[in-house]
C-alpha cells in the first residue's frame, strides 16, 4: 500500500481568490467527520460509490476530498482501488491520512488547489473514475474543473458529482435522518438528543464558511448544472437528487456522446 503526501504548487495563503483562513479550516476539519453520524450523508457516500461502478485496481480521483470520507464508503463496499485524494486544506488532508490504514487500499494524498491549471494539480497518469462530492460548488469555475478532469481521464472514464441544490432545507435532511433511525429501532427523541450536540459545531463552521466564502459558492438549478458539463469533455448519463433532496447527483462519461 502506498501512502504519499505531497504538495503541488499551492499558494498557502490564498483560497478561491481570498485569504486562506487556517484557523477556520483547522476547526472545520476537526468537526467535519461528525456528519458521518447523519444517515442520509452515509447513504449519499455509498450511492456515489455505487453510481461510479468502481472496481478494484481502478485509479480514482477524489476532488476536494475533505477528510477522506470516500475512503470510508469504499471500505464499506469492500472496494480496494487506487485512490488519489486531493484537497487544498492541509488540515483536511491530515484528517484524511488517518483513514488510510483502515481503508487498506492504495492511497495517494495530494495538497493542491483545483482552481489552478490542471498541470498544477500534482497528479500524473490517467484515471478511470472521478468523484466530486460536495466540492464543485465551492470552486471558482466548476466547468473549468470538469474540463481539467477530462484531460486526466481514460477513454470511457466515469465521473460522479454530488453538489448542493439551491435553497437547502436542513429540516428535510433532519426528517429523513429521523425516519431512517426509526426504521433501525431508535426513537425520535433519542436520535435528536444524540445528533444535535454533534452537529452544532459543524453548523457553526458552515456559518463561518458562508460568511467568508459564501459569495463564491455555486448552487445550480438543473439548467445551470447541465451548462457546467457542456463542452467539458463529459457526457451526462443521469441526473437525479440525493441527500434528502438537498443535492444533485450527476453521472457522466468521458466523451461527447454516450
Amino acid at each position: 500500500m502506498n501512502n504519499v503526501t505531497h504538495q503541488a504548487g499551492t499558494d498557502r495563503s490564498e483560497y478561491g481568490g481570498m485569504r486562506y483562513d487556517h484557523e477556520l479550516w483547522r476547526d472545520y476539519a476537526r468537526v467535519y467527520d461528525q456528519i458521518l453520524t447523519i444517515l442520509p450523508y452515509r447513504n449519499l457516500l455509498l450511492e456515489v460509490v455505487d453510481c461510479a461502478s468502481i472496481d478494484s485496481n481502478m485509479r480514482v480521483f477524489d476532488g476536494c476530498c475533505g477528510t477522506g470520507n470516500l475512503l470510508w464508503a469504499l471500505g464499506e463496499q469492500k472496494v480496494r482501488c487506487r485512490v488519489t485524494e486531493v484537497d487544498y486544506s492541509e488540515e483536511m488532508i491530515a484528517k484524511a491520512q488517518l483513514k488510510v490504514a483502515g481503508y487498506g487500499g492504495e492511497v495517494e494524498l495530494v495538497r493542491a488547489n483545483l482552481d489552478n491549471p490542471t498541470a498544477d494539480w500534482g497528479v500524473s497518469g490517467k484515471f478511470e473514475r472521478f468523484i466530486f462530492n460536495n466540492s464543485l460548488a465551492f470552486l471558482n469555475d466548476p466547468a473549468k474543473i470538469l474540463q481539467g478532469a477530462a484531460e486526466l481521464a481514460t477513454d470511457g472514464a466515469i465521473l460522479v458529482a454530488s453538489t448542493p441544490r439551491p435553497n437547502p432545507n436542513i429540516t428535510e435532511l433532519l426528517e429523513e435522518h429521523l425516519q431512517l433511525s426509526e426504521n433501525m429501532g431508535m426513537t425520535r427523541e433519542d436520535t435528536l438528543q444524540r445528533m444535535l450536540p454533534l452537529l452544532q459545531p459543524v453548523i457553526k463552521c458552515n456559518e463561518r464558511l458562508m460568511q467568508q466564502y459564501g459569495d463564491s459558492y455555486h448552487l445550480p438549478n438543473e439548467p445551470q448544472l447541465r451548462e457546467w458539463f457542456k463542452a467539458s469533455g463529459w457526457h451526462i448519463t443521469d441526473i437525479g437528487t440525493t441527500y434528502a433532496g438537498q443535492n444533485w447527483m450527476v453521472a457522466a462519461v468521458k466523451g461527447s456522446s454516450a
